[in-house]
């Protein structure tokens, strides 16, 4: 800055004028962040399962080891709730790396998870009890 600059913000007017420039600052700021701010972030879609019988519902559903389908990208979360008395059942998406090592007879419990961004069929298991309790996630565009 050269001298003629320094005279501009000396003494009352150059604080003022400061100061304005301060706000400009700030106002331009937050109006820059005002799309992240106003977007809310949207929770996980849930999914419940529901242990019994020796298979996986849809909750409501008549359906034994359902396809479950996903969007890609989406964030998920898959609670279980084991109405099997007397029988601890696991869930596992070996290819996501998402697990739920023990669900207790009447307990539920749950996983989150963004799908995977390729399309493709990923299978779910309850691995103590694979041979029955066995589906498929479906992630789609």
């Amino acid at each position: 800055m050269n001298m003629r600059h320094l005279k501009l913000f000396s003494g009352a007017a150059g604080a003022i004028r400061l100061g304005v420039i301060a706000v400009a600052f700030v106002a331009v700021g937050l109006t820059a962040l005002m799309p992240v701010v106003a977007t809310p972030r949207t929770s996980p879609r849930e999914i419940v399962l529901v242990a019994r019988n020796m298979a996986f519902y849809l909750e409501g559903s008549a359906e034994p080891n359902p396809t479950i389908v996903v969007k890609a990208s989406e964030e998920v979360r898959i609670i279980v709730k084991n109405q099997d008395a007397g029988i601890t059942h696991a869930l596992a998406i070996a290819s996501l790396r998402a697990s739920i090592a023990r669900i207790e007879p009447g307990t539920t419990q749950g996983i989150q998870f963004r799908a995977p961004r390729k399309p493709g069929r990923y299978g779910y298991v309850c691995p103590p009890h694979a041979q029955m309790m066995k589906g498929v996630l479906l992630i789609t565009e």
